[in-house]
């Protein structure tokens, strides 16, 4: 079920997200990854920038308290569990903020009246590919 949260489908952030580690997955089988890290190589991906320190100043850590998403790729179940201990599980931060997805991505208006900030967001994630 999808619901409309400032013009977003709730789950257009989770899906650009998966979008971003698939296509990063990818990256490497085919020899044509960007880092040599696959954490960054997500991260590269999921920001739609071929540069590490872009992609970090996009969706890197910052000094603050902040929300993050995480991936665990190939990764024991008790890291799930040790995680747990660390941080606090929300999944609200998985929900888009539109205003936060234009800033941090540059949408343009013009561009949002013809196409779902999801759409967009995958669309640039998979420019990558083609760029290469």
């Amino acid at each position: 079920m999808y619901n409309s949260i400032n013009g977003c489908n709730c789950n257009s952030w989770k899906k650009h997200l998966f979008h971003g580690v698939i296509h990063a997955i990818l990256a490497f089988k085919r020899g044509t990854n960007l880092a040599n890290d696959l954490g960054i190589e997500i991260v590269l991906r999921t920001s739609a920038q071929r540069q590490i320190s872009k992609a970090l100043d996009v969706l890197g850590l910052k000094e603050k308290q902040m929300d993050m998403a995480i991936v665990l790729v190939n990764c024991p179940d008790y890291f799930i569990e040790e995680l747990s201990e660390i941080f606090i599980r929300d999944d609200i931060v998985l929900k888009p903020n539109l205003s936060i997805l234009k800033e941090i991505y540059n949408i343009p208006e013009e561009e949002l009246a013809i196409m779902a900030v999801d759409d967009i967001l995958i669309d640039r994630t998979s420019a990558l590919i083609v760029e290469l």
